[in-house]
């Protein structure tokens, strides 16, 4: 809920507060859904409170990937799908931390590149990407209401 707050007041055009009821049971299925090696979610807590997480996985080539112009689909590239620290714990390495350990399970399981997605007006991960992680933007999207 946290997320979807943060994330709606600085756009409410593309993000929404998602409906509470069923959320934590949503959460809990996808979680603990069939063992998947290349599926990961990691939570950050003190003292069993939970502090963030990050969600990822690895997108493993394709059989017809040696035909693909996009280099991403010829190697197992981490996709990171999500993280988020609540606003209170920010600031205390909480996600960096949670990066790097998505980081090595990639490297562990043959991952050679990592891409996130992340909103272009936000002012804290934007400059944790680029600065803090070391990642650089090379992809632009474009979104127009209809």
């Amino acid at each position: 809920m946290a997320f979807g707050r943060y994330y709606t007041a600085l756009d409410p055009t593309m993000f929404r507060v998602p409906e509470e009821r069923g959320l934590e049971g949503w959460i809990r299925t996808a979680i603990a859904g069939p063992p998947d090696e290349d599926r990961l979610w990691l939570v950050a807590e003190i003292d069993g409170v939970a502090q963030g997480y990050v969600q990822a996985e690895i997108s493993r080539p394709g059989p017809d990937a040696r035909w693909e112009l996009l280099a991403d689909l010829h190697q197992s590239v981490l996709r990171v799908l999500a993280l988020f620290v609540f606003e209170q714990d920010r600031r205390e390495g909480i996600a960096t931390e949670l990066m790097r350990a998505v980081e090595s399970w990639a490297k562990e399981r043959g991952g050679t590149r990592a891409f996130l997605n992340t909103y272009a007006q936000s002012p804290s991960a934007v400059p944790f990407y680029e600065q803090g992680m070391g990642y650089a933007p090379n992809i632009t999207g474009y979104w127009k209401q209809l």
